[in-house]
């Protein structure tokens, strides 16, 4: 029987950054209203320690998707057309 093995080196997530979709941490810090921000800031800090703690990336990337359409969403409302 021929089972694969999932390879620890491959991603199971990703994160994705740049354009109009996918916000840079700066970006985000940036252009997210004030009480967004302290909302995503905080929920960032938590994900990051949690990261650091154990290694595991997944913690940011199930954050940053959600606060990089809120952004991307808070951007097509400052650009009514877009």
């Amino acid at each position: 029987m021929d089972e694969q093995i999932a390879d620890p080196r491959l991603p199971r997530h990703s994160i994705g950054f740049g354009g109009p979709w996918h916000a840079t941490l700066a970006e985000l810090r940036a252009e997210l209203p004030d009480d967004l921000r302290m909302d995503f800031e905080e929920e960032y800090q938590a994900a990051l320690a949690e990261a650091n703690a154990d290694g595991d990336l997944r913690p940011l990337a199930d954050l940053l998707p959600p606060w990089q359409g809120t952004l991307a969403r808070h951007r097509s409302q400052d650009h009514p057309g877009t």
